[in-house]
């Protein structure tokens, strides 16, 4: 027996294709991320590390890699 009423599966059906829309994409963009941002570690440690500035951008980079291997790490992955 449910409980739920038709109104509330009704309004889920098309958030639920939006979140399947948006996901793909996000994944994707998550997958390249994590590949090309890393790329920038190398180009840091020869330009220096440049004070406090190049610690927090150095930290920044290493926060959105790990962002993006999150998002990135269902793409093109059969379920």
């Amino acid at each position: 027996m449910s409980t739920h009423s038709s109104s509330t599966r009704t309004d889920a059906g098309p958030l639920r294709r939006a979140a399947t829309r948006l996901r793909s994409p996000a994944e994707r963009v998550g997958f390249w991320g994590a590949i090309l941002i890393p790329v920038s570690y190398p180009l840091l440690l020869v330009s220096g590390p440049g004070g406090s500035r190049g610690a927090v951008l150095f930290a920044a980079l290493v926060v959105a890699n790990v962002a993006a291997l999150l998002a990135g790490h269902g793409h093109n992955r059969e379920d």
